[in-house]
């Protein structure tokens, strides 16, 4: 019962029809994967490369993609703790790769990211805290999810931190081969479950939706900008709305952005094409700072306000 085993892979863990192949003429080319890679261990230590056409890791205790290391998957990748886990102790860091050119799914207490997570569909369940580091990346081709599992321990509260780029591929823009950077249509979903968002890096998508119990921190440079529209609201379980929203950054939509809070305290820039700030006790507007809009700008408190609360306006920008 007390026996813990660890695996460390320096080398090649892989089904052999995940790895690209070298033809006749030197070129190299990916054939079509199959086949399971499964572990079950209480901790993985990878600095190598684990490849399979699904991968399906089962860690109780660490996961430690380290740097240069490469966790990839065709079809899917699943990090979970067993089904023998009394609790979700699992933390996972990675400072190399964790890719599925379809659907990578993780469930742990802490992700720590310091590098690149890539799928098409992303789903990180995260219990207590998920950490994506400057200059590490978080990017989805039609659905990136955050959240915690569905048997949380009731007490546990998600911070997300994110200074780095959390986004879908397609709300990127791109260089052409002139040189000149030309912005694609975007598609796809972003959507955070979580009691504190503390934002200084990018959050891009066609759409965004950021359920959020507690705090809201939009830091000094960092922007949450999405093609059709942004919403920053409390989840549906909440009892009040307790939500402080505080802006340093940009708040961006091309059309619609819609912000349902108890405070709003805006010190840099909110602009889209349609904005409607709900707000129930404060709206402040700091000096200097903006609230644009295109078409039609509406404030006004939630529709479920409490009673007493009184809705001051402060404008100094």
């Amino acid at each position: 019962a007390n026996k813990v085993l660890t695996v460390i892979n320096a080398g090649l863990l892989a089904l052999r029809s995940s790895l690209n192949t070298t033809s006749t003429d030197g070129t190299t080319q990916s054939t079509p994967s199959t086949g399971s890679l499964t572990i079950f261990a209480d901790i993985l230590d990878n600095g190598g490369n684990i490849s399979a056409n699904e991968i399906t890791l089962n860690i109780d205790d660490t996961l430690n993609n380290k740097e240069n290391a490469q966790i990839s998957a065709d079809s899917q990748v699943v990090i979970v703790q067993t089904n023998s886990a009394t609790s979700n102790n699992l933390v996972v860091s990675n400072k190399g790769l964790l890719h599925s050119n379809n659907v990578l799914n993780i469930s742990a207490d802490i992700l720590n990211n310091k590098k690149n997570i890539v799928a098409n569909k992303i789903t990180l369940n995260v219990d207590s805290k998920l950490i994506n580091q400057a200059g590490a990346n978080i990017l989805a081709d039609k659905q990136l999810t955050i959240k915690q599992t569905a048997n949380v321990v009731a007490n546990k509260v998600l911070t997300v931190i994110n200074a780095g780029l959390l986004a879908l591929r397609s709300s990127l823009n791109t260089t052409s081969t002139d040189g000149t950077t030309q912005s694609t249509p975007s598609t796809g979903s972003l959507t955070i479950f979580a009691d504190i968002l503390d934002n200084g890096g990018n959050i891009s998508a066609n759409e965004i939706t950021l359920n959020i119990d507690d705090t809201l921190n939009n830091k000094e440079n960092a922007q949450i900008s999405a093609d059709s529209q942004v919403t920053i609201v409390q989840t549906n379980s909440a009892t009040s709305n307790n939500l402080v929203v505080s802006n340093k950054g940009l708040l961006h939509s091309n059309n619609v952005l819609n912000i349902s809070a108890d405070i709003l305290n805006n010190k840099k820039n909110i602009v889209a094409n349609k904005i409607t700030l709900n707000v129930d006790s404060k709206l402040i507007n700091q000096a200097g700072a903006n609230i644009l809009a295109d078409k039609q700008l509406t404030i006004k408190q939630t529709a479920n306000v409490v009673a007493n609360k009184v809705l001051t306006v402060i404008n100094a920008g």
